[in-house]
């Protein structure tokens, strides 16, 4: 449990440190695309190189297999509010993230298309303007569940009372300056491509196979596909849960006596805490239920 939880920590901390850059170079957009341009030569040089390549995917692997895992080892899904929001957080980007991913990379490794952020934004604000709003959502989404993440494993540290008001700041400061860059720079390529000629000589440093027909069916196709095996996914994991849960109520059960008087029946490998919330029982627990304080330690006679 230790060591998956500390893998699982800094695969987290790897997906944390792309957003953040991601969200640096989208800031850059406040001075100039040509700006954001160059930040991105930066940006891909690090993440797109063979090294940053297998940290980058390796660390998305093991954040969502440990995810999962960590679930799977709840004997109850109850939990506090904070840890369920960020559960909400994690299910939602399948969801909102695969079209960003597949019209970018996805597209550049497949098609050889140049996905600058002139491709990017156009794509965007004029030929896909549906997606105003759905790709900065995706970004937010997902620094949301980083900063909570960050939150529940810094908050016991002694300094990150002090800390906080400034990192809280931080995390606030960032996504908005990379909002205000893709806004800005998103909203001057509208006003550029009324003119049809400056358009047509943008699309073409795309370097496009022909037709952007089979560039939408890969993305949109793959797309749904990622969505619907998260559904097949979930909905299975979902009824294998309540299987084990069944076949452990046949085997045994064990009850907990509480010195109110009330008892609560869980199957063997439940926490108390995880027992307290399934019987509707306050119980302290600071750090999650993680052994990481003393809130949620038990005294057993």
């Amino acid at each position: 449990r230790q060591w998956a939880r500390k893998v699982g920590l800094g695969s987290g901390l790897v997906l944390f440190v792309f957003v953040a850059t991601h969200f640096l170079n989208h800031s850059l957009g406040i001075i100039s695309l040509e700006a954001m341009e160059a930040g991105r030569e930066v940006f891909i040089a690090v993440w797109r190189s063979v090294p940053g390549t297998i940290l980058l995917y390796g660390a998305m692997f093991l954040h969502v297999v440990l995810a999962l895992y960590a679930l799977w080892r709840r004997r109850s899904l109850r939990m506090s509010v904070t840890e369920g929001f960020q559960v909400v957080l994690a299910l939602s980007i399948p969801f909102l993230i695969p079209p960003h991913v597949l019209a970018t990379r996805g597209a550049h490794e497949i098609f050889g298309i140049h996905d600058s952020y002139l491709y990017e934004l156009l794509s965007v604000w004029v030929f896909l303007p549906d997606n105003i709003v759905l790709l900065p959502l995706g970004l937010l989404v997902v620094w949301s569940h980083g900063c909570i993440g960050l939150h529940q494993w810094l908050r016991l540290r002694p300094w990150y009372l002090k800390a906080k008001p400034w990192l809280f700041a931080t995390a606030l400061l960032l996504p908005a300056l990379a909002l205000m860059g893709f806004t800005g720079v998103g909203k001057q390529l509208v006003l550029l491509a009324r003119d049809q000629d400056w358009l047509r000589d943008a699309v073409a440093s795309f370097r496009l196979p022909g037709s952007p027909d089979p560039v939408i069916a890969f993305v949109y196709g793959t797309a749904e596909q990622i969505m619907l095996g998260t559904v097949i996914f979930l909905a299975l994991f979902v009824l294998a849960r309540l299987a084990r849960g069944y076949w452990q109520r046949r085997k045994t059960r064990i009850v907990i006596a509480y010195p109110d008087g009330q008892e609560v029946a869980v199957e063997p490998g439940a926490s108390v805490l995880e027992a307290s919330r399934m019987g509707g029982i306050p119980h302290a627990s600071v750090c999650g239920g993680r052994g990481r304080c003393s809130t949620c330690r038990i005294k057993i006679a």
